[in-house]
């Protein structure tokens, strides 16, 4: 058994094969646009009274994200290798947004949303399936995560009295830090994902609001730099596809 560290751990085999995992990735996948797009359809009916306004709010919350899906080995012993997946560590998050409501649609807006998390690598083991049909099992000790996320959401709401129910829906931008707490190597990965969120807001004062939301994130990291150390590599390439739940509150202050 070889061990390194970077991201890519490798187990004993798991009772469901890789192509019953991607299918059930894609059907939960397909769950989650029909439940925001359910949604935003009820709130789309529902928006009278509602009136345009720019905000701006802080978030703090949880991520708990899931494990890394249809990762593939691209360096190293196991190049072109197939994972089942990758455990991460749950996580705070942290961030903000800002917001406007069209004065002309006043239940239809758009968002900039900016918020960080660092959902580690646990230390584990995992095994990978070999082009030539072998299978290889290799340990990590663990190693760094942070995730950036900049989103862009279109959002629709309804207003009913202090109550403001919304949905939300967009796409960004995620940048994905690794590092090996040993070494201090590290690489990054820039990918385009989407970013969903389903949340209540409640009018405290004509200025001040509380909310809390949930949000779906899900993008395809790249890691395509590879680093040794006394030539053991240490950093490992990859790819695989990050999914993410995050539970978030906040404050708001409104522009009226």
């Amino acid at each position: 058994m070889s061990s390194f560290n970077g991201g890519v751990g490798l187990c004993a085999p798991h009772p469901r094969s890789l192509v019953g995992r991607v299918n059930a990735s894609r059907a939960s996948w397909g769950r989650v646009l029909l439940i925001v797009g359910g949604l935003l359809f009820v709130l789309l009916g529902g928006g009278a009274g509602v009136y345009a306004e720019t905000y701006l709010a802080g978030e703090v919350g949880l991520t708990v994200p899931q494990s890394l899906q249809d990762i593939r080995v691209t360096s190293g012993a196991a190049s072109g290798a197939k994972v089942t997946a990758d455990d991460l560590k749950n996580s705070v998050i942290l961030g903000g947004k800002l917001g406007y409501f069209f004065q002309e649609v006043p239940w239809l807006g758009l968002e900039l949303e900016g918020y960080g998390t660092t959902p580690h690598f646990e230390q584990q083991s995992r095994l990978a399936t070999l082009p030539n049909g072998a299978t290889l099992s290799q340990a990590q000790r663990g190693a760094n995560l942070r995730v950036l996320t900049w989103a862009t959401n279109v959002v629709a709401r309804a207003q009913w009295g202090r109550v403001t129910p919304y949905v939300g829906i967009g796409p960004a931008a995620f940048i994905a830090r690794r590092k090996n707490p040993q070494t201090d190597n590290s690489d990054t990965s820039s990918t385009l994902g989407l970013n969903t969120q389903v949340g209540v807001g409640v009018q405290l004062t004509r200025a001040v609001s509380l909310f809390g939301e949930w949000k779906y994130n899900y993008s395809h990291l790249h890691f395509d730099q590879v680093q040794s150390l006394q030539s053991t590599q240490v950093l490992q390439a990859f790819h695989g596809t990050y999914t993410a739940h995050l539970f978030v509150f906040g404050l708001a202050y409104h522009f009226n």
